[in-house]
């Protein structure tokens, strides 16, 4: 993927009521193994194009669909994370995957959430 300078989009979230699209892409870094990079990409509206431009229901439609469609989970599972119900997808997805982390430790964790902060300590 480096030397073709590509990346893999590894999910597409999409709130139903916004205008906004959460994209998630994996880019090849074999520099940092243990090292977590989170990006938002922001896609001006079309608003601020000429009118000319402006995709048409079909294509509005269509594009919506292909959004949807690249959601990863296998039918019938829920995720974790529902993105109509999480107010910061990404961050919340970044604390899931580093607790998840901290679990994995062969150590005793204790972790007690107080608000939306995180209390970590080592028993």
């Amino acid at each position: 993927m480096k030397k073709m300078n590509k990346v893999a989009i590894v999910q597409c979230v999409w709130r139903q009521g916004q205008g906004n699209v959460v994209v998630r892409v994996l880019t090849p870094n074999v520099s940092d193994k243990d090292n977590t990079d989170v990006r938002e990409f922001h896609f001006p509206s079309f608003s601020y194009l000429p009118s000319s431009v402006h995709p048409n229901e079909k294509q509005q439609e269509v594009a919506d669909k292909l959004v949807q469609m690249l959601y990863l989970a296998p039918p019938g599972i829920q995720k974790v994370l529902p993105p109509d119900f999480t107010p910061n997808l990404v961050l919340e997805v970044w604390r899931h995957d580093s607790y998840r982390l901290l679990l994995s430790f062969p150590f005793i964790w204790s972790i007690t959430l107080h608000g939306m902060e995180p209390r970590i300590s080592i028993e």
